[in-house]
């Protein structure tokens, strides 16, 4: 019976998804205007899950992804699930949004692998997560520890990680006084977890995590210059 529910539940995310990303993802890249550099063009549909990792400086950075990859492999690869701290879950009205687009309660302190538990389980019946491992939000000109989360996951499970990384430059004020800013991406290589098993040991697993993400931004100061980086936008 568990099963089934299961298999009903991940459906009905699977339509919720499709129809998210016809109606609103796909588009928040134009609201932003977002330069966009994809070191490879990801299309295909995967064998296995991806964890998508990259550096976190907005709210808007979850739906941003989801616009700036090809359509195609989101569609292919749905369902995709985002964890969030408990604190996020306040409202009926986010809590019924979080359950439509695929957003679950994850603890960020404690146990590993009592916090991960359903991110295993998740991972297991083959759905794709995004993961932020800086776990907050993070300015440019902090020095934040990424967490050991998505190293867990890596040591656990056979998991494709892919990095993102983002950056919002500022934008002048419109007629309204509104602020709008300019968005610019980069796309990294499908990179295998055994790759960072193999190199890295799991005291500086989670770090070699993060400098995956941040490596990329040197293809934007190549495309852009050095300014293409700052300052930052929040």
């Amino acid at each position: 019976m568990n099963n089934i529910r299961r298999k009903i539940n991940k459906r009905a995310l699977f339509l919720s998804q499709h129809f998210f990303y016809r109606v609103f993802y796909q588009w928040v890249r134009h609201i932003f205007d977002a330069d966009v550099l994809h070191l490879n063009v990801h299309v295909k549909k995967l064998d296995k899950p991806v964890i998508i990792i990259a550096n976190h400086i907005s709210a808007w950075d979850p739906f941003l992804i989801f616009s700036i990859l090809n359509r195609k492999f989101i569609l292919r690869n749905l369902v995709w699930r985002l964890p969030a701290a408990p604190n996020q879950f306040t409202s009926l009205y986010q809590r019924i949004f979080f359950k439509l687009i695929g957003v679950y309660k994850i603890e960020s302190k404690g146990n590993l692998s009592k916090s991960l538990e359903e991110t295993f389980d998740i991972i297991d019946s083959g759905s794709n997560t995004m993961f932020f491992p800086e776990g907050k939000l993070v300015g440019s000109a902090e020095n934040t520890k990424p967490k050991k989360g998505v190293s867990y996951i890596i040591e656990k499970r056979d998991v494709y990680i892919l990095p993102i990384f983002l950056y919002y430059h500022k934008r002048n004020l419109n007629g309204k006084g509104i602020r709008f800013g300019k968005a610019r991406a980069v796309v990294g290589d499908l990179i295998e977890s055994k790759y960072f098993l193999d190199n890295y040991d799991c005291n500086s697993r989670h770090q070699a995590v993060m400098s995956h993400i941040y490596k990329l931004e040197k293809h934007l100061k190549d495309r852009f210059g050095e300014e293409a980086v700052t300052p930052i936008f929040k």
